[in-house]
């Protein structure tokens, strides 16, 4: 039986997506893989406050003071958190300390965005596992503009001058000798976006557990969006929707400038017929798969640039997709409120949550999940 060893950074983001490691641990053990999380806080809490991750080489050391290890993930927010709080250069020498010592070493990016990768580890990784990719590969070799394909596209096409990236953080290019290296992890729509409670008492239960939500034909709203605003040209694709939505009088809708609590938006998202989702600072985030499990229409950006694990962003199967330049959008819309539209979006949802399911937590999807990560770190 061959261990894997987890070390995060001890926050409940990170953990929310880690999860998923957990529900799956008696299909890891038959495929002969053990998982275990270095902290305690992975499982229960007997402490007034999280563990705080080590900040400095020496702390790192000594954080990884086993003699040998079989298989390693590491997953560290890009923020300056933990490994990513170092110099490149500590941060080598930590990595380098590391790997001497691991069978299979393997960098787990808990960014949100396609373009945001902390590249500098790849010389001192096995593999680099990634929520979601570029389908052009190489496309990481040149530098994009924002940081995000989606920032450089606004850039280019609509005039946008400011990126809204986060100014202090610097991502390196991949070397096109470690484009192998690179691969797929597992977005947030399989990880724990649904337990409600303290993270303390959540990091005690083991199930997975999602009240799914049957679409219906008739609905209060035709259409729901609620999201934060981000600045520059991560944020202009929210901007723009807000500015069309706002010209659109014909359409039932919540307000979309304010804020509710999470109850009161999920009652709003099962009263819809469809939900909006532009990216922020990524493109995948859960509202995406809580549209799946309450039963609505996932109106999205085009996805077709990314791959990602499971992918449930399927073109007018599971998310009806809109043209980055907002060209088809109106149109869209004008085809939701008919007749034949309503017949449409309740086709998709059902398609969507039926999908949906299947890989949250279906029999298989514990198996499959199991196949994927192992598929990624064995090649």
């Amino acid at each position: 039986m061959r261990e894997i060893r987890i070390f995060y950074d001890n926050s409940n983001y990170t953990l929310t997506w880690l999860r998923r490691l957990i529900f799956a641990e008696k299909e890891f053990k038959k495929a002969g893989y053990k998982i275990k999380f270095d902290s305690s806080y992975a499982y229960d809490l007997t402490k007034k406050r999280p563990l705080k991750t080590p900040s400095t080489l020496e702390g790192f050391v000594k954080l990884f003071s086993k003699s040998k290890y079989d298989v390693v993930f590491l997953a560290y927010h890009h923020s300056k958190t933990g490994l990513c709080s170092l110099s490149p250069d500590d941060r080598a020498k930590v990595l380098n300390y590391l790997k001497k010592k691991t069978d299979i070493l393997v960098w787990l990016d808990t960014a949100d965005g396609a373009g945001t990768c902390m590249f500098d580890v790849m010389p001192y990784v096995d593999k680099y596992l990634k929520k979601q990719i570029l389908v052009d590969r190489e496309r990481y070799l040149r530098p994009i503009w924002s940081d995000r394909i989606f920032g450089e596209y606004y850039h280019e096409n609509f005039g946008v001058e400011e990126t809204g990236k986060q100014e202090n953080i610097e991502y390196p290019l991949l070397d096109g000798k470690y484009i192998d290296k690179l691969g797929i992890s597992w977005n947030v729509g399989i990880g724990d976006l649904y337990t409600v409670g303290k993270w303390r008492a959540v990091c005690r239960k083991r199930h997975k557990k999602v009240n799914f939500f049957a679409p219906k034909k008739d609905n209060k709203y035709d259409i729901q969006y609620r999201g934060g605003q981000y600045p520059g040209a991560i944020g202009f694709q929210r901007k723009h929707f807000k500015e069309l939505l706002s010209k659109r009088n014909d359409l039932k809708m919540p307000d979309f400038n304010t804020r509710v609590p999470y109850d009161e938006f999920v009652e709003e998202v099962k009263a819809s017929t469809a939900l909006l989702s532009p990216f922020g600072w990524g493109e995948i985030c859960g509202r995406d798969f809580e549209t799946f499990a309450f039963g609505d229409l996932l109106i999205k950006p085009d996805m077709s640039h990314l791959e990602t694990y499971p992918n449930l962003y399927i073109e007018n199967k599971t998310y009806i997709p809109v043209k980055w330049d907002f060209s088809d959008f109106n149109e869209i819309l004008d085809r939701l409120i008919s007749e034949e539209g309503k017949e449409k979006a309740y086709a998709v949802s059902v398609e969507a949550q039926k999908l949906y399911r299947e890989a949250y937590s279906s029999e298989k999807a514990d198996k499959d999940f199991v196949n994927h990560i192992i598929s990624q770190i064995e090649r």
